[in-house]
Order: structure tokens, then C-alpha cells, then sequence
């Protein structure tokens, strides 16, 4: 929040434009304040978001339907959509044996292999994730084994649940790692599974495509642009029972799951950093020509 204002005032100062990146959805974290929580979920997070918007020059969104909350909060300033470029050349360096050491060690006996990347917080969802695998492994004969990738205060909280359940066999939490390491974990993974629903854009559903990873995840904000149904994953409501059917569904035809991944990195390879630096670069342009009309207009004036 306060660095958001310094940069607010330091543009303002040298007359360039500023603009937000908006990839938060503050309503999400209602839950970590110590009072009035429904009132900042409901309110005061969104009033946040159209006030500081709305002096900014421009907002780039990750998604769509990112794009249309600002709208409907009433941020009418310039918007860009552009998803967060992917580091393609990560997944190149990555050789078969690193991928096969990891399928080895977490699937020895050629169980399907899923895994998620999450940082591990109660708004992340990931409570959602561990029942979901429970109904998994009591209604489906097909054998199977989940990483979860990321670190958190949740994380013993978690650990507890996979106790709890006797999933110890099934999940596995390996705490954080460099990015280079986590598309190693994408490319030997077959299915990547997300319970999120407080992303603006899923930029770990990409990363994961990219590593020919297809996708399962709740639908939401952050999932709808990324995830086609049929195509490259699957989403499914906020609905426990569907979200694992459907990941029952894909471990029993494994040929569709291998389909849906080959798509993924198909789809994948749109959002390089590459292409996205370079539609970004032409809306600097764009916002920096608009500011310079504006100060020539208010001289002349």
C-alpha cells in the first residue's frame, strides 16, 4: 500500500505516467484482519482498489475478467490485459533424466503423477485440495500420488489433515523451491490440480502448461481466461464431489489426460515473455504519448 503511494507521488513529481499492475483480489484476505472483516470484503477493498486506479494514468490486468472487475468497481482509466510472460528457456534446460528422477522417486510404480505450486495460506485453498484427494483415493482404483509444491503458515495445518485422512502415502508437501526447479516438477507431473479461487490470474495454470502439465482447478476469475474446458483441462465449480470426479475421470482415460497435455503447451506457448514484453512496451509508448498531449494541452491553456 505505501509503496503504491511513493510511486504515485514520485510520478506525479517528474511528470511521467504511472501505472498499476493489478493482480491482487484484496477482498481474498478479508479473513486475515482482526475486525471488520465483511465490511473490507464487501466495501472497503474495493474502494481501495477504484481510488488508487483511478489516479493512476493506465492498469494492466492478467485477465479479462480482471479487466471487467475494474470496470465494474468504476476504474475508467487506460487498461492493457496481459497475462504475466512465461520464461520459456527454463523448461529447454531441463534434461530427461531430472524428469525421470522425479517421476521415479514420487510415482516408483508408475502411478499417475499430480502436483500443485502454492503458497501455503488459508485463501489458497488448499484444505480443498487434500478432501478432494481423499474422496479420490476412496472412489477410484487407479493408484496416484500428489506434490505440493510452495511454503506457508499453513503448512502444519495441512500436514495435520494428510495425517488425519492417512494420505501420507498419497501427498507429499516439499516446501519451496527456485523456478527452475519447479518446471522440472511441471514436465513429471501428468496432471496439475489447483483449488485456488482468490487469483487474478493463475499465472502457476501456464507455467505448468508450458511443461506440458494439463489443468484441473476451480473456476474463478483468475481461471476462466487460461483454462478451455476439453482443450487444455477441466474446470469444475466450488463443488467437492465434481472437482474429484472429474480427477477420477482423467486418471481413468489416460490418453485423454495425455491429449489435454499436449494442448496445454500448445496453448502455452502464446505467453512468452517475449510477446507479452512486447505488447506491454507499446502500451508504455502509448500512456507516455497521452501524458506529454496532456501536458502540452494544460500549457497552452
Amino acid at each position: 500500500f505505501w509503496l503504491g503511494k511513493k510511486g504515485l507521488k514520485l510520478g506525479k513529481k517528474i511528470n511521467v505516467p504511472v501505472i498499476l499492475t493489478y493482480h491482487t483480489r484484496l477482498e481474498m484476505y478479508a479473513q486475515n484482519l482482526p475486525v471488520f472483516k465483511m465490511v473490507f470484503k464487501n466495501i472497503l477493498s474495493h474502494k481501495l482498489i477504484k481510488n488508487f486506479a483511478q489516479k493512476c494514468d493506465g492498469v494492466i490486468a492478467p485477465t479479462e475478467s480482471a479487466s471487467e472487475y475494474l470496470m465494474n468497481v468504476g476504474v475508467s482509466r487506460q487498461k492493457l490485459v496481459l497475462p504475466t510472460g512465461i520464461d520459456l528457456s527454463v523448461y529447454d534446460r531441463v534434461n530427461e533424466n531430472e524428469i525421470k528422477n522425479i517421476k521415479t522417486g514420487y510415482a516408483p510404480n508408475g502411478e499417475i503423477l499430480l502436483c500443485t505450486v502454492s503458497r501455503l495460506a488459508i485463501e489458497k485453498n488448499i484444505n480443498f485440495l487434500i478432501e478432494g484427494l481423499k474422496y479420490v483415493k476412496e472412489n477410484t482404483k487407479k493408484k496416484f500420488k500428489c506434490i505440493i509444491i510452495g511454503d506457508g503458515p499453513e503448512k502444519n495445518n495441512l500436514q495435520n489433515l494428510i495425517d488425519k485422512y492417512s494420505l501420507n502415502d498419497e501427498i507429499y508437501l516439499i516446501g519451496s523451491m527456485e523456478q527452475k526447479e519447479v518446471a522440472k516438477y511441471y514436465m513429471a507431473s501428468d496432471l496439475f490440480v489447483f483449488g485456488s479461487k482468490s487469483e487474478t490470474q493463475g499465472m502457476v495454470l501456464l507455467e505448468a502448461m508450458a511443461g506440458k502439465c494439463p489443468v484441473l482447478c476451480i473456476r474463478s476469475s483468475g481461471t476462466d481466461d487460461v483454462v478451455r474446458d476439453e482443450y487444455n483441462g477441466f474446470k469444475t465449480s466450488d463443488n467437492l464431489q465434481e472437482w474429484s470426479e472429474r480427477i477420477i475421470y482423467l486418471l481413468e482415460n489416460e490418453e485423454l489426460l495425455r491429449t489435454l497435455g499436449t494442448n496445454a503447451f500448445r496453448y502455452s506457448q502464446k505467453f512468452s515473455i517475449d510477446k507479452m514484453s512486447q505488447k506491454v512496451e507499446m502500451f508504455y509508448k502509448k500512456l507516455i504519448l497521452l501524458k506529454g498531449d496532456r501536458l502540452e494541452e494544460n500549457m497552452n491553456d
